[in-house]
């Protein structure tokens, strides 16, 4: 099998097992931590070759690092003086149905790039809205389940602790339509405005 392709399979399998890793972590037998999922998932991309360690480290933006950082602090206090739970009960209560971060960026950039991204959007006739289109559906994709984003667990998990659990299925009556909405009048924005 050529390098290339083994590379490839490896990424794919690395990215399938960090998200199934992540979906079952919760469950009584397992109880992994989502940190260290996405950690070990990171290790095996960089040990592997699949994503070079310089490329791994290019992966992580510092910046989106120092923001989320930052939005890590104001969740901890936002968190500790109640702010959450109310939220919740009131979002539940209004719609009447309830609906590891560095390795995971890692798992990400080398799981897609690898498999697609990077070989099949500078293909595109217009290579600068391929990119802005794509930017714009992974972030707005994150909406479709409960396992889209690192948001949408903190939000169940947080609801969970407040004695509300929100079922996949109970959030994707909510998370489908609202993904698929936005990612048209997203598409419809990038198609009309000239990039």
């Amino acid at each position: 099998m050529h390098e290339t392709e083994f590379h490839r399979l490896i990424a794919l399998a690395v990215f399938v097992g960090t998200y199934v890793g992540l979906g079952i972590g919760r469950l009584p037998p397992f109880r992994v931590d989502r940190t260290g999922v996405a950690i070990i998932g990171a290790a095996v991309m960089v040990v592997t070759g699949v994503i070079p360690w310089d490329g791994a480290v290019a992966a992580v933006d510092a910046h989106t690092l120092v923001l989320l950082f930052g939005m890590m602090i104001v969740a901890a206090y936002l968190r500790l003086s109640g702010f959450f739970r109310l939220v919740t009960e009131l979002a539940v209560r209004r719609a009447r149905t309830p609906v590891g971060l560095l390795g995971m960026i890692i798992v990400a950039a080398g799981g897609l790039s690898a498999l697609f991204v990077k070989p099949v959007i500078p293909t595109f006739g217009e290579p600068a809205r391929g990119w802005l289109l794509l930017a714009m559906a992974s972030t707005l994709a994150g909406n479709l389940t409960i396992l889209g984003s690192v948001a949408n667990l903190i939000v169940v998990e947080e609801a969970r602790a407040g004695g509300i659990v929100i079922t996949f299925r109970e959030y994707s009556t909510v998370g489908v339509p609202v993904a698929l909405g936005t990612l048209l009048v997203g598409w419809l924005i990038l198609t009309l405005v000239p990039v």
